[in-house]
This record gives structure tokens, C-alpha cells and sequence, in this order.
């Protein structure tokens, strides 16, 4: 009877380590997988200041600068209002996605105030030449499952970051391409996850090729 008894504890003390065990590399997953999408997006408003010692810390360089660029004032249900912004452009060195990741910091030319800022796993930024780069366009197409799988990535942490999201779009699924668009809306914030995929290259007669190959993220402050 004893050693039953003896037997019994040790195998109820087995299980709770286990469980313990279980719950702590549980909570290191979700810890990692939180601070890898902080290293990768912020969602606040910063000063120039701010922002290039935030870039700093997340091993991005400064690539480029537009001084003028118009973007969409309610991306969500306005295709025509525009805010006039100057942009900053840093590449994220330590980003293992290709295209690499770089980020557009949109400031109101008048005011310095951020407006928006985004994400972007593409080729324009602004220098690519699709002409002179026809090669790595051919293969992109090639890509489209690990395109898919890193916007379904990003998809699945803005939900969990941000909630059920307010507007969800597929604009194109065919033979040409593959265009989807995501929004999340708040208070401060427009939130907006999109993918094009061209699955055939384009191209236009004295346009030139005009295929497009990324996902972004691009978050529109009110």
C-alpha cells in the first residue's frame, strides 16, 4: 500500500512538472513571436528624431527620400482625397524576406507631423527599374506560395493585434494575378494589409512591363 502511495505521488509530481514545463516553453513561443512582430512593426507616431533611432535599433539604413508623394487621407473608402508628404525610405538589413523589408515614413510637407507609415516586402522603393530587372521579375513569379504564406503570416498577427478587421476585399483571383486588401480602423488609426501577386507577366506596349510583386502594410494616422 505504501508503495503504491510512494508510486502515486511520484507520477502526480511528474505530470505537474510536465505541465509546468509545458506552459512555460508555451508562454516563451508567444513571448518570441510578440517580440518578433515589434522588431518588425510599430503602430505609433514618432518624431524624425524618434524614427531614426528607432530604424537605428532595428537595423534599418536610410535608402531614399521623396520630396513630394501623395497619399490616400481614408485609404478605406476614399480613392481620391490625397495628402500631399515627404517621405524617408529604410531597408531593414536583418529582414530575410524576398523583396527585403523596407519602410516609407510619410510627413505632411507643411506640418513635419507623421501621417503614415508603411511596410513594404516589394521591389519599388523607389529605384527598381522593371526594365533593366525583367530576370527577378520572371522569377517572382515562381513565388506565389511563400508570398501567400508570409501575407496569411502577417494577416494572422494584425488580427490578433488589432481585432476582427473592419473591411476585407479580394479584388482579383485569376489567371493574372492575385490582389487582396485588409483594413483595420480605430480612433488614432486606418490599418491596411494588402498583397499583389502577378502569376503572368505583364506587359504593355510603349508602357512597358508592369507586373507588381508585394505585400505591405501601411498604417494611416487620422
Amino acid at each position: 500500500m505504501l508503495h503504491f502511495e510512494k508510486h502515486e505521488a511520484t507520477t502526480i509530481n511528474m505530470n505537474k512538472k510536465t505541465t509546468i514545463l509545458k506552459a512555460f516553453f508555451l508562454c516563451v513561443l508567444m513571448l518570441g513571436s510578440v517580440f518578433a512582430f515589434s522588431q518588425e512593426m510599430s503602430f505609433d507616431p514618432k518624431t524624425k528624431d524618434e524614427i531614426f533611432s528607432y530604424e537605428k535599433i532595428n537595423d534599418g539604413v536610410l535608402t531614399d527620400s521623396i520630396g513630394k508623394f501623395g497619399i490616400l487621407k481614408n485609404p478605406q473608402f476614399d480613392i481620391y482625397t490625397l495628402v500631399q508628404t515627404k517621405v524617408w525610405i529604410f531597408k531593414r538589413l536583418e529582414d530575410d524576406f524576398n523583396p527585403q523589408l523596407h519602410v516609407w515614413y510619410y510627413f505632411d510637407k507643411n506640418t513635419n507631423e507623421l501621417k503614415a507609415i508603411t511596410y513594404n516586402w516589394g521591389l519599388f522603393n523607389p529605384s527598381f527599374n522593371p526594365r533593366e530587372g525583367k530576370e527577378e521579375l520572371i522569377e517572382l513569379t515562381t513565388r506565389e506560395k511563400e508570398f501567400k504564406k508570409k501575407y496569411n503570416g502577417l494577416k494572422k498577427e494584425l488580427k490578433g493585434k488589432l481585432g476582427k478587421p473592419s473591411k476585407s476585399e479580394t479584388i482579383a483571383n485569376n489567371a493574372n494575378s492575385f490582389v487582396e486588401n485588409v483594413f483595420w480602423e480605430d480612433n488614432e488609426k486606418i490599418t491596411e494589409l494588402s498583397i499583389r501577386f502577378d502569376r503572368k507577366l505583364q506587359e504593355i506596349p510603349g508602357a512597358g512591363i508592369t507586373s507588381d510583386f508585394h505585400i505591405s502594410t501601411m498604417v494611416t494616422f487620422k
